[in-house]
């Protein structure tokens, strides 16, 4: 079996533990995804994770740990995206939802630009600029989220500029994120849902936790 093919039958099986049937299609995408990011990275360093199949695993299965909760919003906003992540593996699944990415690093808003294309991730808006400074015009969404953009509590402050007056901010964060220290520096946010889980196949453990401005 051909790396590529072992690498498309490890995403159809890690995304089947997340109850998701990725078709023949779907899987070539993440299949360019993955291709391009390793080009990528020789020459600009966007992630640290390198291996296939931790890239699979950490990036792609990790980003979509967050799918089920933006089922019903409209659009949603991802901070300090790096890499593209959660925002272009939730794109790829759900390509009806309106996602707008705000990256500041030049070398990976470039990389984005270009992956945006080959993906076909039309409903995508990329923003260069300053993660805290958000352009005025910008729209209120209905989910807000970011991957190791900052320290959890410090997501309620950066993610209320970006969030509608409904919004949720969904936090993604390791074993170690305390809900009682969270739920602390939560306010005007209210504790909507907390998940503990285990990635599928690596079995690495992670949290979700959702918060509601309301």
């Amino acid at each position: 079996m051909s790396a590529e093919n072992k690498n498309s039958e490890l995403m159809r099986r890690a995304a089947a533990c997340l109850d998701l049937n990725l078709t023949d299609e779907t899987l070539d995408r993440f299949m360019v995804y993955l291709a391009e990011l390793k080009k990528w990275n020789k020459i600009a360093s966007l992630t640290s994770i390198t291996g296939d199949r931790d890239i699979i695993l950490k990036h792609f299965i990790d980003s979509l740990t967050i799918l089920p909760f933006s089922a019903a919003a409209s659009n949603l906003a991802d901070l300090g995206a790096g890499a593209g992540f959660p925002s272009f593996p939730l794109g790829i699944i759900a390509p009806d939802l309106d996602i707008t990415v705000v990256e500041s690093s030049a070398k990976k808003i470039n990389f984005l630009r270009y992956v945006s294309v080959l993906l076909e991730l039309k409903r995508v808006r990329l923003i260069h600029g300053d993660i805290f400074h958000p352009p005025p015009d910008l729209p209120g969404h209905a989910l807000v989220t970011a991957r190791a953009l900052a320290a959890p509590e410090k997501m309620f402050t950066i993610s209320q500029p970006y969030l509608n007056p409904h919004g949720r901010l969904i936090i993604m964060a390791g074993p170690g994120a305390n809900l009682n220290h969270l739920s602390a520096k939560a306010e005007p946010f209210k504790l909507v849902t907390h998940l503990q889980l285990n990635l599928p196949i690596s079995g690495d453990k992670r949290q979700i936790f959702v918060f509601s401005i309301e």
